[in-house]
């Protein structure tokens, strides 16, 4: 029904709410200190497990700042290319770059029936270099690391 939202539990409909103009906000809110940024990170998971939560953080921890810095500086540069970024370009150098990287949320894919030891989040954060920066990590590869663009298909498919 459009217009509607449907609550379930066990698979059986337990309300129906008609008429809604607001998508309504289930994912349960927690956070993690990331050891690489000293920073707290906001946590966004619906329907995953504590143990897949505690998995995403585990390999989030083990991206190093090296692996971050280089693909940074990739998307840094790819950027400039189009934009004057010059006023950046000594802070941008080496693993200077990761002090203008603020990284605010991870968004956890559920595992709805797929492997649960297949990791897939992305980390949204902010970087003067572009509008909006990010980490994307499916099936336990780091498939996208700079500008935003939210879209795990995107970077699977290669585009």
């Amino acid at each position: 029904m459009k217009g509607s939202i449907r609550m379930k539990k066990n698979g059986k409909l337990i309300a129906l709410i008609t008429g809604a103009s607001k998508k309504m906000k289930t994912d349960k809110e927690r956070k993690f200190r990331s050891k690489l940024f000293q920073s707290d990170i906001k946590i966004y998971a619906d329907g995953v497990s504590e143990e897949y939560i505690q998995k995403c953080i585990k390999f989030f921890d083990s991206i190093t700042g090296q692996q971050i810095a280089e693909r940074s500086r990739e998307d840094f540069e790819r950027l400039s290319e189009v934009s004057d970024l010059s006023k950046l370009e000594d802070a941008a150098k080496g693993d200077g770059i990761l002090d203008l990287i603020t990284l605010k949320v991870m968004h956890i894919d559920s595992d709805d029936g797929k492997d649960p030891s297949e990791i897939r989040f992305i980390v949204e954060g902010s970087a003067p270099w572009c509008d909006g920066y990010e980490i994307i990590v499916y099936d336990n590869r780091i498939l996208h690391i700079g500008e935003y663009s939210g879209d795990y298909e995107q970077w699977r498919n290669g585009e």
